[in-house]
């Protein structure tokens, strides 16, 4: 058994590829609709492929470790607050090369996950947790719209991710630079439960913690191992019941939210790609499940429209250019709905 030394580099695998076979360069989106039957849904391959191509590229501590036939790979990186997350980890074979690799974001969600074998490259996004994406080459993407698929592979990656970070020592990272202890969070909490029955009381003196207690436990293995055991449970009990036609309401952010949200997941990518600023939206109107929005990015500026299907905002198109009655009218926007939607944002 050999350990390779700890660099810091770029997570792209020495004996893959990064992307699919034969991916060329393309500049403009396409837009493609679920194959599953539901609502057509807009995405943008260009700005997956980026984000993707992103991911790969981060820095990041990588190890390596051969035991019997089997090459591990993990890349991490420590946090502002010493955590140590898993940007990249992968298994496969030492003499023929198969396996898997699996691509973390930021949020130590799981975004892509590679079979060597096959070249087969699917996204995972977190928009409502159900969409994957499968990256075909020539910057074309299949899309399918599936909850209990999307939660079985993200499942299933968890667990070698685990099997592999086990490789390796981990257990020893320290978790420094927290804003706050357990102590201080956990004392105005308590005050909160306490001080409104002393108000509501006849001027009851306000409420002191006294003594308190604690019994932590700092261990990695047995968190993961509790977190992925809940994970099966839910996807279990979410099995019993008909989660692909569900509709969300009573959602805790409103619809402009919630289309800043999506607008920015399409533009921040190839932003920093690019290297240009963080964009950001100006304008935004709503009208009968339309939206059209005007978005800055350093001197670079465009327009968005966006379509609510079945209670979820998808992207209809954006660019550089304007977005006018006649480019409404192509996407089968109303006149009426098109005419309120230029009027909010002052363009008639």
């Amino acid at each position: 058994m050999t350990t390779g030394q700890t660099t810091e580099q770029t997570i792209r695998p020495s004996s893959e590829s990064f992307l699919p076979q034969n991916a060329a360069i393309a500049s403009s989106p396409v837009t493609v609709s679920s194959p599953s039957g539901l609502a057509s849904r807009h995405y943008n391959a260009e700005a997956i492929y980026t984000e993707f191509e992103r991911l790969t590229r981060r820095a990041c501590q990588q190890q390596e470790k051969i035991v019997g036939n089997l090459r591990y790979q993990l890349c991490t990186m420590t946090d502002s607050q010493g955590l140590i997350q898993v940007v990249y980890a992968s298994s496969s074979l030492a003499s023929e090369g198969d396996g898997a690799g699996y691509w973390l974001n930021e949020n130590a969600d799981i975004y892509a996950i590679r079979y060597f074998h096959s070249d087969e490259v699917f996204v995972l996004l977190p928009e409502a947790r159900q969409t994957i994406v499968e990256l075909v080459g020539n910057r074309q993407i299949n899309v399918t719209t599936d909850k209990a698929r999307w939660h079985q592979l993200e499942l299933d990656a968890r667990k070698q991710i685990m099997e592999i970070s086990a490789q390796f020592d981990l257990n020893n990272s320290t978790v420094s630079n927290q804003p706050t202890s357990d102590r201080q969070e956990i004392q105005p909490i308590a005050l909160m439960f306490w001080q409104p029955g002393a108000l509501a009381g006849a001027g009851l003196p306000t409420p002191t913690i006294k003594k308190m207690a604690l019994n932590v436990t700092t261990d990695k293995a047995r968190w993961h191992q509790l977190e992925l055991d809940a994970r099966e449970q839910i996807i279990e009990i979410s099995a019993q019941f008909d989660l692909n036609n569900f509709t969300v309401s009573n959602q805790p952010t409103s619809d402009r939210q919630e289309i800043q949200r999506i607008a920015l997941m399409f533009l921040e990518p190839g932003a920093l790609a690019a290297g240009l600023p963080t964009p950001t939206i100006e304008k935004m109107a709503i009208a009968d499940d339309t939206a059209l929005l005007t978005w800055q990015q350093g001197e670079t500026a465009g327009m968005m429209l966006l379509r609510k299907e079945q209670g979820q905002w998808g992207v209809l198109t954006y660019g550089g250019g304007a977005i006018d009655a006649t480019t409404l009218s192509e996407y089968n926007v109303p006149q009426t709905t098109g005419e309120a939607l230029l009027k909010q944002l002052n363009l008639n």
